[in-house]
């Protein structure tokens, strides 16, 4: 909050600032100085603002970069060394701060952190540290890479190291949750691994992302990213968002993503940051391929209070993962 007031005039008191916002846009009398709302579901407006605006929203002050510097040096990070930073969402911090209320319908988002870390493994034989982040956390990794640093379980975890390690990462290895609005805040490259929300991902940063499997039980296989998208039958999925029972109401499970996916999405990504990914035209195809289920004329579902996706204003360095797509196929027929 503190970096965004220097960027922002904050308002306090935001019930009464909502109320009186409300009140304002009721008396024709305004309606000529009231600015439009930018709409964050509007893809045209978050790609003007993350993408095409290459300098980040925030930046920190030289004192608080070298305070961070003295802790990466606590860490293990060498001095000049690149490293990442790595995530994936478990249930501990919602059920340990909030314990009054049952969070439970976020549990679809949960990973499994130990899967992430063949790609953490495979950066460092680049020479990068790579820092699991998070608080309180469900479990401390298992690994004997001393490039590999377990930050969340460390003593030098805060909030201020949180929004360090984002701003100075180079890139976001994670799955669903908030760090990523802080890394995207920061210009940050991010690979997106486990992901679920299809009618979320357009508005990042450049990205490599890749998402679980819908298992059907009642046939037994995996739904098609169509199917999923347009059928009948999974437009529940879409009515209540963000509501993770409804997978089980509907008969379908949830497949995290394997070490090896997470790996070669992670490579891939760094690959292309550094201008050495080879991309062939059977993955140029295959990438047009998922984005024509967006096309302006599919029927893919809309989520309440969010308009459907208009693929003409995807980021263009937004990629699903070109190996996953390649030994997934079967996701992009029906």
């Amino acid at each position: 909050a503190t970096l965004w007031k220097k960027k922002l005039f904050v308002i306090p008191f935001s019930n009464f600032v909502r109320f009186l916002d409300l009140t304002i846009r009721r008396l024709s009398f305004f309606e000529k100085h009231i600015p439009e709302e930018i709409d964050l579901w509007n893809q045209s407006s978050v790609v003007e603002l993350l993408v095409l605006n290459k300098k980040p929203s925030i930046d920190l002050p030289k004192k608080d970069n070298k305070k961070g510097e003295l802790i990466l040096r606590q860490l293990g990070v060498q001095e000049k060394q690149d490293f990442i930073c790595f995530h994936s969402r478990d249930s501990s911090y919602l059920n340990t701060v909030y314990p009054q209320k049952d969070w439970s319908y976020h549990d679809y988002r949960d990973s499994d952190i130990q899967n992430y870390l063949s790609a953490a493994n495979s950066m460092t034989q680049e020479g990068y540290a790579a820092i699991r982040v998070g608080s309180i956390v469900e479990k401390k990794i298992q690994t004997k890479n001393q490039e590999i640093i377990d930050y969340a379980s460390s003593k030098q975890r805060s909030e201020f190291m949180d929004i360090f390690l984002m701003s100075r990462c180079k890139f976001f290895l994670c799955s669903e949750t908030g760090l990523n609005m802080v890394a995207s805040s920061f210009r940050k490259p991010l690979v997106l691994v486990n992901y679920v929300l299809f009618d979320c991902p357009l508005f990042w940063t450049e990205s490599v992302f890749i998402t679980k499997k819908f298992f059907f039980r009642s046939e037994n296989r995996f739904l098609s990213f169509r199917e999923i998208l347009t059928s009948d039958f999974t437009k529940d999925l879409f009515d209540y968002y963000g509501d993770g029972g409804i997978y089980n109401k509907v008969g379908i499970d949830l497949i995290e993503n394997t070490p090896q996916e997470i790996e070669s999405a992670t490579i891939e990504l760094n690959k292309r940051m550094d201008g050495t990914w080879v991309e062939t035209e059977e993955d140029k195809e295959l990438q047009r391929a998922y984005w024509d289920l967006y096309s302006t004329d599919s029927k893919v579902h809309a989520t309440p209070n969010r308009r459907r996706i208009n693929v003409n204003d995807r980021n263009t360095n937004f990629f699903v993962g070109a190996e996953f797509l390649r030994n997934n196929k079967f996701l992009l027929e029906r």
